[in-house]
C-alpha cells in the first residue's frame, strides 16, 4: 500500500471559465484542472476535496483544498512531512499548470486530522467580477 502525505492548497479562480469547482463529466472544472495536474505530477490518481464549491461562473478568492499525495513523490521534492511545512515548490507547478484562470498560492502540509471540508470555518469566499470585490 502506497503511504500518503495529505496536503493543503489555497486556491483562487476566476470561474467564468469553469462550470463551476465540482467535477462534471465533460466539463472544464477547477477540481478536474487540480486533479488533471496533480496527476501529471505525481504519475498516479489523486482526487481532492474542497472546503466548499461553486457555481458556474464563480470567482474565489480563497478556496481551501485538500489532497492526499504519495509520501515518496513529497520526499522527493524535499518535504519534511512535518505539519504545516510549506511547498513551495508544488504550489508554483500546479499554477503554471492551472494558469490563466486559476493560481494555487500556498501549499503546505496538512496537520494530523485536517479535512478541507470538515476542518473549514467558513465557505468560500465568492467574487461577483474580475475586480475581486465579494459579491
Amino acid at each position: 500500500m502506497v503511504r500518503v502525505g495529505r496536503v493543503v492548497l489555497l486556491a483562487s479562480y476566476d470561474g467564468s471559465g469553469f462550470h463551476g469547482f465540482a467535477n462534471q463529466p465533460g466539463q472544464r472544472t477547477v477540481q478536474g484542472s487540480i486533479e488533471a495536474a496533480l496527476e501529471r505530477m505525481t504519475g498516479g490518481a489523486v482526487s481532492t476535496v474542497c472546503a466548499g464549491r461553486t457555481d458556474t461562473g464563480v470567482h474565489a478568492l480563497c478556496q481551501v483544498v485538500h489532497a492526499d499525495l504519495p509520501e515518496e513523490y513529497l520526499l522527493r521534492r524535499g518535504s519534511s512531512l512535518i505539519p504545516f511545512s510549506e511547498l513551495g515548490e508544488l504550489a508554483r507547478s500546479l499554477s503554471k499548470q492551472v494558469a490563466p484562470d486559476a493560481v494555487i498560492w500556498r501549499s503546505f502540509v496538512a496537520p494530523e486530522g485536517f479535512d478541507a471540508r470538515h476542518s473549514a470555518l467558513g465557505p468560500p469566499l465568492p467574487v461577483r467580477d474580475r475586480d475581486r470585490r465579494p459579491a
